[in-house]
């Protein structure tokens, strides 16, 4: 049960991190990295919250993160969409 909740939640976490960065087009990359941090960082709190283990918390959230960056990188890609 519980990772179908982390699953939701990391899933709602990066929608909104795609939100963010779709009404702020115009900023660096640098702040782009950085709010990536932040969003990482607070799925990483919630999974912790949820399963109390350190180490499979940043497994998932770094799996969770990795995911979503090569599934944007291949939209972008393959389907030729704008940056």
């Amino acid at each position: 049960m519980p990772a179908i909740v982390i699953g939701f939640i990391h899933t709602a976490l990066w929608i909104l991190y795609s939100t963010v960065l779709l009404l702020s087009r115009h900023d660096h990359k640098l702040f782009e990295t950085l709010l990536l941090l932040l969003f990482s960082y607070f799925g990483y709190l919630v999974t912790l919250q949820s399963i109390k283990d350190k180490t499979l918390s940043f497994r998932i959230t770094l799996s969770s993160t990795l995911l979503y960056m090569v599934g944007k990188w291949a939209a972008l890609s393959w389907l030729h969409l704008p940056v």
